[in-house]
């Protein structure tokens, strides 16, 4: 009987050790995402990089030959000027478009900002609607920027350019 019994308590005692045993241990405090998190925040930049594509896409299907050609010397010359001037080139771009162009380029823009804000409600991140619309022009010089990349492997995913 007291072997009885001491098997019980002994067996009582190693039960909870033997569960945990099969559990892999969790990451430190602060040790960072975990897989399944990281995966998620993989998935997301995903989503991120296509609803980007497609509005860029839209976008410069949006311009005439004749535009393009204006968009890729201004973008040029940005690259290769000391202290660009990104507001100048925003309004130059937005003087050269035409009405129709406008409207696609702030049509595609708007759809663009409805899927992030959709799929990020859907994480429960709620992003309130922007306070105003940007113009063509700069709507037209951020989208033709490509897709940040993710700074390091591990790291976080950035958020597209702001839309």
């Amino acid at each position: 009987m007291r072997k009885l019994i001491a098997s019980f308590a002994l067996l009582a005692v190693l039960m909870p050790a033997a569960a945990f045993a099969d559990d892999p241990p969790g990451p430190p405090p602060g040790a960072g995402p975990s897989a399944a998190q990281m995966q998620h925040m993989q998935q997301v930049r995903g989503e991120f990089v296509k609803i980007h594509t497609e509005a860029r896409a839209q976008i410069l299907a949006a311009l005439t030959p004749a535009h393009k050609a204006e968009l890729a010397r201004e973008i040029g010359e940005m690259a290769i000027t000391v202290t660009p001037d990104p507001q100048a080139v925003e309004h130059r771009l937005d003087a050269m478009l035409t009405p129709q162009e406008r409207q696609a380029i702030v049509a595609a823009h708007e759809a663009a900002q409805a899927k992030v804000r959709a799929m990020m409600s859907q994480d429960g991140h709620a992003l309130p609607p922007p306070a105003t619309v940007p113009d063509a022009g700069r709507i037209l010089l951020m989208m033709s920027m490509p897709m940040p990349m993710m700074p390091s492997r591990g790291a976080m995913p950035m958020a597209p350019h702001p839309m």
